[in-house]
């Protein structure tokens, strides 16, 4: 086993005209249609699915397996449409279809059995919906009946049933009665509303009484078209992303005081540069630090937020290659993305190929945290399992002659304590895992002051410890690791890296 130490936060480089960065394809779907639109996804009981709009049908995908997805229900519903949108709640998906073809409705699928019911009683076609989780509500924008405004509808009392509460007019509203006021897409989070108003610009407003909507603020200074936008989770910033014309940037919404937002950044980074650099942009999302972009022909691309004003392209995948070296024009490639499944497999489709599951291969930014307990791992034939970015398996334990040991393994454990998508992290110098050798004696795991993972002899075995006697602790992350605290306070994260190699990483301490 080799070893390296790496003194940085994060590991990487770029090669001019490379298709990927610090992320892997692992499979890709098609044959679900002719031409791919938007993706969402879920987690339902144990397994993991993905759903992507197809210009036939919606499809539901299982991507448990993030290499090996299988489709598990094709609802193929009669209009030939592009433009469709999925939200889901509870045991319950909802969605939608754009067009003059579309003639769906809401459609109301249950994820148990995928029966499925549609309702026109509103409108016959809309270009998204939104589903504020935190309030139970589904909001639905740019319909056929109502452009200029939104259909609000409880789904928390009964979702297989959403209740209208309200047909709001936003003309109406304003007393503006010739207003442009359509909504291309909108973000909400505890009924404050983010929407997109194309060429109009971007307007907040709070839907807390949908009987009283009020307007909080809106801000039109890039003269583009406005089209979606996502919250950072932890910070009063806003991404926004202008499709029209073609080389917008993202933009950076500062809205520490809602009702008075303004644009403190944009960026973007053209995988193209420098002989073309008027990328598209079209739908952002953030999880927790780190911005995900669906960026037709540059596929996804991701970007690290800890610093919420000024984002760090950190990884990108390339879904669409056919247009590499001949530059941007139309609309092709990565129209949609979904980061937000607990394994860490992330959904993409692309208009032309259909379902892309994709992995980062640099370390989760989430932390499962040890408050002061040590784990024990009670069985010599046990240790920590790390996945390999080729997808190999290695178990880390002690030796009989009282060294670290590694040994590559066919399969994940069966018999496992699993950190999906996460680190495990310890508070304290004095805390780690303790392993057990052959010779029935007990080693903790510490990092020294400069980074070298070293194993302590325990005498007397901490009573408060968590105990495993028949599991593996396995991180089914690439790069997924034990971040401990050495002697003088210094932060390091464990883990295995390319071809097996051991990395033990200088990072910040949080």
């Amino acid at each position: 086993m080799n070893k390296v130490i790496v003194f940085l936060s994060l590991l990487s480089f770029q090669l001019s005209g490379q298709d990927s960065l610090n992320m892997k394809r692992m499979a890709v779907l098609g044959g679900l249609g002719v031409e791919y639109s938007d993706i969402w996804g879920y987690r339902h009981g144990t397994s993991e699915f993905g759903v992507i709009g197809s210009n036939s049908a919606i499809n539901i995908v299982d991507v448990t397996d993030c290499g090996n997805p299988v489709l598990a229900h094709q609802w193929i519903d009669g209009s030939s449409v592009i433009w469709r949108d999925i939200k889901d709640y509870g045991d319950y998906i909802y969605a939608v279809c754009d067009g003059g073809a579309c003639q769906e409705g809401l459609q109301v699928i249950n994820k148990n059995d995928y029966s499925q019911s549609q309702s026109l009683a509103q409108f016959r076609s809309a270009h998204n919906i939104y589903v504020d989780k935190e309030s139970g509500r589904l909001y639905v924008v740019g319909s056929n009946t109502n452009s200029n405004g939104i259909w609000i509808y409880d789904i928390k009392t009964d979702p297989a049933n959403p209740i209208l509460l309200k047909d709001l007019r936003l003309r109406d509203v304003q007393n503006d009665p010739n207003g442009n006021y359509y909504i291309h897409d909108l973000y909400v989070l505890n009924d404050t509303a983010y929407c997109s108003h194309g060429y109009v610009g971007a307007r907040i407003w709070d839907m807390t009484d949908v009987n009283n909507v009020s307007l909080i603020s809106e801000l039109d200074d890039s003269n583009g078209y406005n089209h979606s936008s996502w919250k950072h989770p932890n910070a009063p910033y806003l991404y926004v992303a202008e499709e029209v014309p073609i080389g917008k940037p993202i933009y950076v919404y500062d809205i520490s005081d809602i009702t008075d937002p303004f644009t403190t950044n944009s960026f973007k980074d053209p995988l193209e540069e420098p002989t073309y650099t008027n990328n598209r942009p079209h739908n952002p999302f953030v999880l927790r630090e780190r911005l995900y972009i669906s960026y037709y022909h540059d596929g996804v691309q991701v970007y690290d937020v800890s610093d919420p004003e000024l984002p760090e392209r950190i990884a990108y995948y390339d879904t669409y290659d056919d247009n590499n070296g001949s530059g941007y024009s139309g609309y092709e490639g990565a129209w949609g993305t979904y980061p937000f499944l607990p394994s860490g497999c992330i959904l993409a489709s692309d208009i032309t190929y259909g379902l892309n599951t994709l992995e980062l291969t640099i370390t989760p930014d989430s932390d499962n945290r040890m408050p002061s307990n040590d784990i024990i791992i009670d069985n010599e034939n046990k240790g920590i399992v790390f996945r390999t970015p080729e997808d190999e398996y290695v178990r880390v334990n002690v030796n009989s002659i009282s060294k670290i040991e590694y040994t590559d393994i066919a399969s994940p454990p069966t018999d496992r304590v699993e950190f999906r998508n996460s680190n495990l992290k310890f508070s304290s110098s004095t805390n780690g895992v303790i392993l057990k050798s052959p010779n029935n004696e007990y080693f903790r795991l510490f990092v020294d002051n400069v980074g070298s993972l070293e194993l302590d002899l325990v005498t007397i075995l901490p009573t408060n410890a968590i105990k495993l006697t028949s599991e593996d602790l396995f991180f089914s992350h690439i790069r997924g690791g034990v971040k401990m605290e050495s002697p003088d306070g210094s932060c390091f994260i464990y883990t295995i890296g390319d071809n097996g190699v051991e990395e033990v990483t200088a990072i910040d301490c949080d």
